[in-house]
Parts: structure tokens; sequence; C-alpha cells
């Protein structure tokens, strides 16, 4: 029996439930592959979802990230911090989304680890080009790692 393959889950951490929709329309509407969009409200809630995948309680491990910069209590640059210094997580490529333009946040965002800063485009047919972009390379391109497997 030939293997289904699975469609790539992306895992969208946006605290603004109106960008979160657009990015996920904007995801489908883009030409490639489909994929399973799912969001996170907050950077807490990201790592909540995370563990739920690291103790193998049913969620899908995101085979990309896409982060917000600013949020409400932790930040999208704590956050990346946090998950490139977990093993289980570190090789999920993190795109931060952001309206910032900000040399220090570009700067510092690369630093914690993030694979790809981007601005969020701000005419419809601007941000699917974004959201091809994304898919293009990381989902349909880029040769991805193995997930770690978990320590214990």
């Amino acid at each position: 029996m030939a293997q289904v393959a699975k469609k790539p889950t992306v895992l969208i951490v946006e605290d603004c439930a109106d960008d979160f929709e657009f990015a996920k329309r904007a995801l489908e509407d883009a030409e490639g592959c489909e994929v399973d969009a799912l969001w996170s409200e907050s950077a807490a809630d990201a790592l909540h979802y995370l563990q739920g995948c690291k103790n193998r309680i049913g969620n899908l491990r995101p085979d990309l990230m896409i982060v917000d910069l600013n949020m409400p209590g932790m930040s999208g640059q704590s956050l990346i911090k946090e998950l490139k210094d977990t093993p289980e997580w570190r090789s999920i490529p993190i795109i931060v989304m952001t309206n910032s333009q900000s040399k220090k946040d570009i700067e510092a965002c690369y630093d914690c680890g993030a694979n790809t800063y981007m601005r969020k485009a701000l005419e419809w047919d601007d941000f699917v080009d974004s959201m091809w972009l994304i898919k293009k390379y990381w989902l349909e391109t880029a040769s991805l790692a193995s997930p770690a497997a978990p320590a214990g």
C-alpha cells in the first residue's frame, strides 16, 4: 500500500486573531504544497503546544514556525531562544514575520536563532507572495533536519 505524504504543519505564533486568519488564508492561496496551519496566540501557548508534541499527546510537531516579534507576555525573541535551547525543538525552522524594520530587532532575532526575518507585507498580493516564498523554500526545496529524540 502506498504511503500518503502528510501535509506540512505550520505553527503560526501571533497574538492577533485577524493577523493569524490573514496568514492562514495567504498560506492557502499561495501556490505550492498544502499545509496545516495551526495557531498559538502567545509564546506561552506555543510552548504549551510543543510540550504536547514532546509528550506525544497527539499534537503534530510543526515543520515550520512563523513567529510574530511583538506579543504580550513572552516576546518572540524569548520564544526563539527557548526553542533553540531545547534539543527537541531546535531543528524547527523559525520565520520571524513582523512590522518592525529595526536593525536591533533583526540582529537580536538572528542572534537568538531565527532562520529568517521578514517584514509583514501590507498588501494582500504581496503577503501571498511572501507566503509562497516561505512554502517554496522551507517546505518544498530545503532538506529539513529530523527532530531530535526526546531526552529521558
